[in-house]
């Protein structure tokens, strides 16, 4: 990519300035959306929850949701969860944090299935929550110099098209993963270890009807949850990435998605988690392509394979953005033995993309 929209690309990929929220902020903003007249129509006599508490920004160019929302500037948004009938809905409000108002209110239908991700180790208890299958992966992890980084991104094409057929309570996902340095593996889906393990996800989601933009992390179980802003759609072109910054003794995680073609960011934020720099050469630190279907024809369902690249990183103390310098690519099993890659070619390496083949992954790696 080049001329200006290459570098307006590069500019919004290193999200720098996302503000850090206190709980009590939050609360208080909770407070502002639950008396929003709009927001109580659309949830009145009926059951719902807090889901999520994100940041939010409309890039320049893009269609804004109305004429109350400016380009470039960061909201909170604070996301509902309710019930109608058989149906689940999630409601974001857009809140100006200055001005403690709801600037917009947008209500997308729940995807009617659950989905779980693995941590590539395939525990006992790491297992699609709907079909119980057991993952298989291919994977590319960072394996080069810099160990204190706090950064990581990298920029992936949609495939062409989904026709939606694969198997109910089936999936396929295609995520970065990060993992707070120090960790134990094994305790990075299970909440109650957090204070000790900590990893978090972000990434795209193919299942029965459904294709969406979804985040997860050791506090959500390893559930994903879904982005009520960042739209998935055929071709379009993401950055996702994750980012920490200091707040006071502790950190705050940023889990964000980017549709570039929709020109929409979304960051997650995930507050007072005790390290700030990522575990490097290790497959908990990486993109990866997870696959939780028994049978090998779902490839056919796709008009594209998926294609990643152009992996960056930034090292603690230095504001420069630096290309991943090494990789190791692998692909495991359902029952966890590993070898070296045959789905993936080319890197993600130094600029460079990178093909996930998905036939080979169909017929020659299936969930078990």
């Amino acid at each position: 990519m080049v001329g200006d929209e290459g570098k307006e690309e590069e500019k919004v990929a290193y999200v720098e300035d996302v503000p850090i929220l206190e709980d009590k902020q939050w609360s208080e903003l909770e407070a502002v959306v639950l008396s929003d007249e709009r927001v109580n129509a659309s949830m009145k006599d009926k059951q719902y929850r807090l889901y999520s508490h994100s940041f939010v920004r409309y890039l320049e160019y893009s269609d804004l949701p109305n004429n109350s929302v400016e380009p470039n500037k960061w909201y909170a948004n604070i996301v509902y969860i309710y019930h109608e009938g058989n149906d689940k809905y999630l409601l974001s409000a857009l809140v100006d944090v200055e001005e403690k108002k709801v600037v917009d209110v947008l209500i997308v239908k729940h995807p009617s299935q659950e989905f779980r991700s693995s941590t590539a180790d395939n525990d006992s208890d790491l297992i699609n929550i709907a079909s119980h299958n057991r993952p298989s992966f291919s994977i590319a992890y960072y394996n080069g110099t810099a160990t204190n980084t706090y950064y990581f991104s990298i920029r992936v094409n949609a495939p062409t098209s989904y026709n939606g057929q694969i198997s109910p309570h089936e999936n396929l996902d295609f995520v970065l993963n990060a993992t707070k340095k120090n960790s134990t593996t094994s305790e990075l889906c299970i909440p109650s270890n957090r204070t000790n393990s900590y990893w978090a996800q972000v990434g795209m989601i193919w299942s029965y009807n459904t294709k969406d933009i979804v985040w997860t992390d050791t506090r959500e179980g390893c559930g994903h949850r879904f982005y009520s802003r960042v739209p998935y759609g055929d071709s379009n072109r993401y950055i996702f990435s994750i980012h920490t910054s200091r707040s006071g003794s502790a950190y705050t995680w940023y889990i964000c998605a980017i549709n570039l073609t929709a020109r929409v960011q979304e960051c997650q934020q995930r507050s007072n988690i005790d390290e700030g720099t990522f575990l490097t050469t290790n497959k908990h630190s990486s993109v990866w392509l997870e696959n939780w279907i028994v049978t090998s024809n779902w490839y056919t369902y796709f008009g594209s394979n998926i294609q990643a690249g152009n992996a960056k990183y930034k090292k603690v103390g230095d504001s420069t953005v630096y290309n991943w310098d090494s990789t190791v690519k692998i692909d495991q099993d359902c029952r966890g033995r590993v070898y070296l890659s045959n789905i993936i070619s080319g890197d993600v390496t130094n600029g460079q993309w990178a093909t996930w083949n998905l036939q080979t992954m169909a017929t020659s790696y299936p969930a078990c």
